[in-house]
């Protein structure tokens, strides 16, 4: 019998928790988040090249991860 690693889990975890979130979001607002959080651009690249404020790239990225923390809450405790 094989069992999945954590590691795997967690992974598959993440990935369905991030797709549930970005259906949840605003196109705009996830692509703020995917360029700063997972991307590595800083808040002011994204700002520019969106063409938002710097304030509104640090709260799209916050309500994003606070929605990406409460889907793998939800998905851990099933």
């Amino acid at each position: 019998m094989l069992f999945r690693s954590q590691i795997e889990i967690d992974r598959d975890l993440l990935e369905v928790a991030m797709a549930r979130t970005k259906s949840r979001v605003e196109p705009r607002t996830w692509q703020a988040f995917e360029m700063q959080a997972l991307q590595g651009a800083s808040g002011e690249e994204v700002a520019e090249e969106m063409g938002m404020s710097l304030s509104n790239v640090y709260v799209s990225r916050h309500r994003v991860q606070k929605m990406l923390k409460d889907e793998l809450l939800a998905l851990k405790q099933v």
